[in-house]
């Protein structure tokens, strides 16, 4: 959950920094045939196949490769470098990373309802209840026609989940370890 939180408060501060008035329509011309749809459409082939037969642990572990295969692209693309020599490939890895986030947000909604539904915020008045069947189904595509005119989230960014404190962590682990035995 927390590289998740981090990757869509990392992508969502980095857009209100460098594009106050929201990403513009050009940053999702053509993302339809961009390699990255086809990342997120392997990922919920394989979390839609774990579901189907009733493996939700693999597919838990799925969403997380696929947030860590979003982070990866945000961390190898640089945006923060990107931006200083061409924003306009910049303003495009954002909305690659958009499309990642509502693709996390929505296959992410039967593990982490709450969590999710945070996430989804960012797209209201660009989705609809039925628009996130088709983000369900692996047809990303409906998510990058919504944002053809450009995106802007309608709530400020903010952490989603707290970092937790890793001797509280330490503590737990103890106590569970105690009971186990």
């Amino acid at each position: 959950g927390n590289k998740i939180g981090n990757f869509v408060h990392r992508s969502l501060t980095f857009i209100e920094k460098n594009w106050p008035e929201g990403l513009p329509a050009a940053a999702f011309k053509g993302l339809s045939s961009h390699p990255q749809l086809e990342v997120m459409t392997t990922y919920q082939k394989k979390i839609s196949a774990a579901l189907d037969g009733f493996e939700f642990c693999r597919a838990l572990s799925e969403v997380i490769l696929l947030s860590q295969a979003a982070n990866e692209f945000f961390h190898v693309s640089e945006p923060w470098k990107q931006v200083k020599t061409d924003k306009v490939q910049a303003a495009v890895t954002l909305a690659l990373s958009v499309v990642y986030i509502g693709a996390i947000a929505t296959i992410l909604q039967p593990f982490v309802p709450a969590m999710s539904a945070a996430m989804l915020k960012h797209f209201e008045g660009y989705l609809q209840d039925s628009d996130r069947l088709d983000l369900y189904a692996g047809k990303f595509a409906r998510l990058i026609e919504r944002l053809a005119e450009g995106y802007k989230s309608p709530i400020p960014a903010k952490v989603l989940l707290p970092r937790i404190d890793p001797l509280r962590i330490k503590a737990c682990k103890e106590e569970l370890q105690g009971k186990v035995k």
